[in-house]
């Protein structure tokens, strides 16, 4: 299968789906995901590139508290997911198995 799919490139196959009913979509990298035709006609995205709050609703649509993210990925998971009631150790368990990520994790030197 894997061959089949090596033999055009995504944008050729994106052509060969995008007139069907197939449940078919490029992945796309970070680059060309903000100029993606259907993001772009669905506002999936503020300005700056946050992705807009889901779901999108007509009458009460979910807008984030500030579009300025001045917190880095990663930076209190362990303060929200104690909040949320996950114990420390099982915090550090899906920290162990990569499971979660955390920003300046201590070293387990």
């Amino acid at each position: 299968m894997k061959n089949i799919f090596l033999t055009k490139s995504q944008s050729e196959w994106t052509d060969i789906f995008g007139e069907t009913d197939a449940c078919v979509t490029p992945v796309l990298d970070k680059e060309s995901v903000l100029d993606h035709p259907h993001n772009k006609a669905r506002g999936s995205f503020l300005p700056g590139g946050m992705p807009r709050p889901a779901p999108l609703l007509s009458r009460t649509p979910a807008m984030p508290r500030s579009l300025d993210c001045t917190v880095d990925p990663g930076a209190n998971t362990r303060e929200v997911l104690l909040e949320a009631g996950y114990s420390n150790d099982s915090i550090n368990e899906m920290l162990k198995h990569k499971i979660i990520g955390e920003l300046n994790a201590k070293s387990k030197l």
